[in-house]
């Protein structure tokens, strides 16, 4: 599901994105979208992707088992990187997981799910964004609970982070995660 600038100020309750063979849900140029409970797991790519995307609120749900991130902020396909883009920063957005039942951004791979490599990125240059009350898929019933490398990414440096805030994010250091000290938060 692509939605273009044309959606811009549009409301979307429970959208689900389930094992395409692509991208889940991809927010391009949106301005001032609004989406409750969205669930986009098993996809290839980014379950969701805010491509050149700002002033957007994602509130609860679960991105889950994608193969690059449960979601990103930036502008490359294969995820993180130093490149610069031809297309505008996501800045502004909000990602929270702030009424019941949560959001949550881990990864559990069986049947046609992939090792979701990063929970949540937001890319170098892409600013003063919001990832708030955010946790790890510790379900029990997984083999490998939260087995993401990566729970959250900032590629913005310094403390200040392009003032990007991270807040009361339950991060699991899983046998085989990757401490996220490895790439400090700026408010955590």
């Amino acid at each position: 599901m692509v939605l273009t600038s044309a959606a811009s100020g549009s409301y979307l309750i429970e959208p689900e994105s389930i094992s395409n063979s692509g991208n889940g849900i991809v927010l391009n140029g949106t301005t001032g979208v609004t989406i409750a409970d969205i669930v986009a797991e098993e996809n290839v790519g980014y379950g969701l992707w805010l491509k050149g995307a700002s002033f957007n609120s994602i509130h609860t749900g679960v991105l889950e088992g994608n193969s690059i991130a449960g979601a990103y902020l930036g502008c490359h396909a294969d995820g993180p990187s130093t490149a610069p883009c031809a297309i505008p920063p996501s800045n502004g957005n909000s990602i929270d997981g702030l009424f019941s039942p949560g959001l949550k951004v881990g990864s559990c791979p069986s049947g046609t799910q992939h090792n979701q490599g990063i929970g949540i990125a937001i890319d170098t240059g892409n600013k003063m964004n919001h990832v708030l009350v955010v946790t790890t898929d510790t379900n029990s019933s997984c083999g490998t609970p939260g087995d993401t490398i990566l729970d959250g990414f900032d590629g913005n440096p310094g403390v200040a982070c392009a003032g990007d805030f991270w807040f009361n994010d339950t991060f699991t250091i899983a046998p085989n995660h990757t401490a996220t000290s490895a790439h400090p938060f700026c408010m955590d």
